[in-house]
């Protein structure tokens, strides 16, 4: 069972259901997590990270982290794992030299690859997510001096992907059509909505940091449909549902 699920557990309370075991096994998953946010396992999890960054284990604890950051929108400060993992430059670089040397040519997010989740998108939500925590912790002085943490070449070569990968989702999440072919799953929604925000984050530390070139964030003109253009749209069309019918049946 996926985490987010549960979400809110409350809603057990008042559900009709047969199956007993079913609904039995949904508790304990929930106390699981109430245990699980418990600072001495959460230091122990931390510990064994520190002891083991092997592949398999990041690849396990990037799985635990997304399913995590499902659960609720601000999950980053309601799970402490998440939160101390957020605020670690370490494990971030580490997400980040995983996504760089190994994921880079997967993330490729036209057509239908999304309704094929798969690892690369996996990971880039959790770094995306703990990225943009990472830098909104920071004070204005850290934000112009991020040491080690960051390398100004890696910042660009982040801005150049994460702004490709966005502008790809964009494009998926709003065909030029009445119908969308990518399932809009919390997974999908939330890549979406994560990667674009940290687009932003990393256009606003670029405008203190100056590690894109001159020119680097200037708007691509991209053709837009006839039936597009009308003051309501934005009413009428949500990401992944492709253009949606107004009451009166009418685009």
């Amino acid at each position: 069972m996926k985490l987010h699920n549960l979400r809110p557990a409350e809603h057990h309370e008042n559900e009709d259901s047969d199956d007993e075991e079913e609904m039995e096994q949904d508790w304990e998953l929930s106390d699981y997590l109430i245990m699980f946010n418990k600072p001495d396992r959460v230091r122990k999890l931390l510990h064994f990270l520190h002891r083991n960054s092997t592949d398999q284990v990041l690849t396990s604890f990037t799985q635990l982290c997304h399913n995590l950051l499902l659960v609720y929108k601000d999950s980053m400060r309601k799970y402490l794992l998440l939160y101390r993992l957020g605020l670690s430059g370490k494990f971030i670089n580490m997400l980040w030299k995983n996504i760089s040397n190994n994921l880079c040519e997967q993330l490729e997010m036209k057509g239908a690859c999304l309704n094929s989740w798969s690892e690369c998108h996996t990971t880039l939500s959790v770094f995306c997510d703990m990225f943009t925590f990472f830098i909104e912790t920071l004070t204005d002085r850290e934000n112009v001096d991020l040491g080690d943490a960051f390398l100004q070449n890696d910042l660009y070569n982040m801005s150049k992907l994460l702004k490709k990968v966005a502008k790809d989702l964009i494009e998926v999440a709003f065909p030029m059509c009445r119908s969308s072919t990518i399932t809009a799953t919390p997974e999908v929604l939330h890549l979406y909505k994560t990667c674009l925000n940290c687009v932003r984050v990393l256009y606003n530390l670029d405008t203190r940091k100056h590690f894109c070139p001159a020119g680097f964030w200037t708007a691509e003109k991209i053709h837009v449909s006839p039936d597009l253009c009308r003051k309501d749209l934005s009413r009428t069309i949500l990401p992944f549902h492709g253009l949606v019918y107004d009451d009166n049946g009418t685009l």
